[in-house]
């Protein structure tokens, strides 16, 4: 190549760069890191005159390696000698005093008197610095950031956010604003100064290093105008109102997740979101931040989701899109669109009990889960169908099989009843308290804190509260019976039974009647005990009478044995002796359905309806309950039906009109080959664990039991929620 000249062996070297070391390039390189090379290499010549070492022999010939390690040694020690030329000084002090989170201004109210008083001279010197900046930069013919500075940019900030930057002009300067463009290898840097070129309007040129926010003030006052309005939206004084109205849209399909995703993309709020995302990302990892714990305040566990998936897939589609698109009802937990419930009592026995699980036995000891556990079970009952047959809600029996975890996860995915509550339909004894609790839960969105101790009796409590609220008192079946000396007769009072000791019983107007104060109240008008005395409900396996501390006072001893799910029996124990004298009278003297016109007041379903204030319409043919379905979509329907109809495979008919009245909710539909399937609760199946049933199934179940029915009553009903 020697004998060429200099002219020819640049051409050579332009020929062969275009033709061969571009193309490979092109070939084998992601797109950002060939742009960054090509820009790199143009600007290296231009750099010739701040730096000697380094520089790249435009006349040779080198090999694809030699020149990627000479182009990046070079922008190396150019960056190097300007940052310390620029950005090294200490042209801005302190900057820390006055830059908070890029992106999200917050007061500084979290600093103490006496640090305000100890930066006030300095921040006021900083300020009148600053200010004198802006003014001479407003003087400036053109402002604009050095290109060494940017190809520093290019190298160091993360890909997907360089995609992003590609958009517009005015996103890569909101990304800048956020601090997501990056300039060394810490992402927890924050850019406060940037590296400009300067020309004056003499046409001198110079270049400086100034605040980042000073320069983007400049920007902001020629152009991307817009950018200034949404910085101030999402201060943090106006984080919470901001983040309100936005429009967190799910998808509902593929091509709509892709209109909504590209939508993101050209979207300006896109690089705050994404400010946020990094703020709650570092929080979760345990950088704990008192903004970050205030950011997290501000959102629900849907925009939470949506938020940190969007800006963690804002180069991939698919990573984005999956959780909302795919037919697991497992991922829209996961993204934060449906209520963990389904999938968190799974979890809790799939990973903590015993030699299913992979935690050790503690599947009735632990009570919180993860969202790394929540993960990992939805990828297991994805892959073992099978799993959800058995597994899942140990400690809140309920019938046996239930379904597969696809035919949940479809179920789930069209059903609409609302409840995050855990009940255990096996402890209580009566199925339509159960089915009255559940339809509570979605008219009220009462939240009980169920455990496998209390499930019954949260859902006997809710019952009795129903009937206090609606005076139907005479429907309550349990009663604490005396014989009142003065009065010659016998007087009973009505309690709610304390099932195990645990009670929730925080209404002051039912409060009374817990069991433990009516029995309190007995002694003291029947046997002279003083009036504040409180009776202790314990266990029998703790009660030992021969401490000094079980000698006096009042204690009612319960049997875990003999405890059902809606009582557990006891024995009244007073000052060291058993009283005999007090009766329980326990029992339950309320209909689903009325069975006589002169009771039609007192049954559960007319209690509902009157506590409601709903509606409710027959629901008698195919036609009748998709135009109540469609109607609104708070709609669910109710009724009860005969077992062995309803459920034919767990209740075999022995006689020809046998039926065995069972509650259920609908609560869901979907057509499939012109054939119309429902999505049954049965009040004695897992509350997250609905059945996939024919409407012809229905249908007959409800037929059969109005057959039997005293009235002939047709027991299939939809609820109309009153506005």
């Amino acid at each position: 190549m020697k004998f060429l000249s200099k002219t020819s062996r640049k051409y050579l070297w332009k020929k062969f760069f275009h033709k061969y070391l571009y193309k490979n390039l092109i070939l084998t390189l992601n797109l950002t890191l060939n742009l960054t090379l090509i820009f790199l290499a143009l600007t290296v010549n231009a750099a010739d005159d701040i730096i000697e070492e380094g520089k790249i022999d435009n006349f040779a010939v080198p090999g694809i390696v030699y020149s990627l390690e000479k182009i990046l040694q070079t922008e190396g020690i150019l960056f190097d000698k300007m940052q310390k030329e620029f950005l090294s000084t200490k042209i801005w002090k302190d900057q820390d005093n006055l830059e908070t989170e890029a992106g999200i201004t917050a007061d500084t109210k979290g600093n103490s008197e006496k640090n305000r008083n100890q930066n006030q001279n300095q921040n006021s010197a900083n300020i009148t610095y600053i200010t004198n900046i802006a003014d001479n930069l407003l003087k400036m013919r053109s402002v604009s950031l050095n290109p060494v500075f940017l190809n520093r940019i290019l190298l160091k900030t993360e890909k997907k956010y360089l995609m992003l930057s590609s958009k517009d002009e005015c996103m890569f300067y909101a990304l800048l604003d956020n601090n997501l463009l990056k300039i060394s290898n810490d992402i927890n840097e924050k850019m406060n100064l940037v590296l400009v070129d300067l020309v004056n309007q003499e046409g001198i040129k110079a270049t400086t290093a100034i605040p980042t926010r000073v320069f983007l003030a400049n920007i902001y006052r020629k152009k991307c105008f817009k950018n200034k309005e949404i910085s101030a939206l999402f201060n943090l004084k106006n984080m919470n109102n901001t983040l309100k109205n936005i429009n967190f849209k799910i998808p509902k399909n593929e091509d709509e997740c892709t209109d909504y995703f590209k939508s993101w993309l050209q979207n300006l709020y896109t690089p705050y979101l994404c400010k946020i995302a990094k703020i709650l990302i570092r929080e979760e990892a345990k950088e704990k931040s008192s903004l970050g714990k205030e950011i997290r305040s501000f959102l629900s566990e849907l925009q939470y989701n949506y938020i940190i998936g969007l800006c963690q897939n804002l180069e991939n589609k698919d990573g984005f899109c999956g959780k909302y698109i795919s037919p697991y009802y497992w991922n829209k937990i996961l993204s934060g669109e449906k209520g963990a419930a389904p999938l968190h009592y799974r979890c809790l026995e799939i990973l903590y009990s015993g030699d299913k699980g992979d935690k050790g036995d503690k599947g009735d000891k632990v009570d919180k889960i993860n969202k790394s556990d929540l993960t990992k079970c939805a990828q297991i009952l994805e892959e073992k169908d099978e799993l959800c047959h058995y597994l899942g809600a140990k400690s809140y029996p309920s019938l046996n099989p239930k379904p597969g975890c696809r035919a949940i996860s479809l179920a789930l995915t069209k059903s609409r009843l609302r409840n995050e509550q855990q009940d255990c339909p096996t402890w209580i004894a009566y199925p339509g308290i159960t089915n009255s609790n559940r339809i509570l839960h979605h008219l009220y969105g009462w939240k009980d804190n169920s455990n496998s101790s209390n499930c019954a009796s949260n859902a006997w409590f809710n019952f009795y509260k129903l009937i206090f609220l609606t005076s139907a008192e005479k429907l309550w079946g349990y009663s604490l019976c005396y014989y009142n000396k003065v009065h010659g007769r016998e007087n009973c009072s009505p309690f709610f039974p304390e099932n195990r000791g645990i009670s929730n019983i925080d209404d002051q107007n039912i409060s009374e009647y817990a069991e433990n104060k009516v029995v309190a109240k007995i002694l003291s008008s029947s046997l002279g005990a003083e009036s504040n005395l409180k009776c202790n409900i314990i266990a029998k396996k703790d009660y030992r009478p021969i401490l000094l501390k079980f000698k006096k006072g009042c204690f009612l001893i319960y049997d875990e044995k003999n405890c059902t799910g809606g009582y557990c029996p006891k024995e009244i124990i007073f000052d060291d002796r058993k009283i005999n004298s007090i009766k329980y009278n326990t029992g339950m003297l309320a209909r689903y359905f009325s069975t006589s016109t002169a009771n039609e007041q007192y049954s559960i379903s007319y209690l509902i309806k009157e506590l409601a204030k709903n509606r409710e319409f027959p629901v008698r043919n195919i036609t009748e309950f998709k135009y109540y379905f469609n109607e609104e979509p708070d709609i669910i329907m109710h009724g009860i039906g005969c077992a062995e109809d309803l459920l034919p495979s767990f209740f075999k008919k022995i006689t020809m009109n046998q039926c065995s009245p069972l509650p259920f909710i609908v609560d869901g539909y979907f057509e499939e080959e012109d054939e119309k399937m429902l999505i049954i609760r049965s009040a004695i199946d897992d509350v997250h664990s609905p059945r996939i049933i024919h409407w012809n199934q229905l249908y007959s179940a409800v037929r059969s039991y109005q057959e039997t029915h005293p009235l002939k009553t047709w027991t299939f009903y939809a609820i109309k929620i009153s506005k």
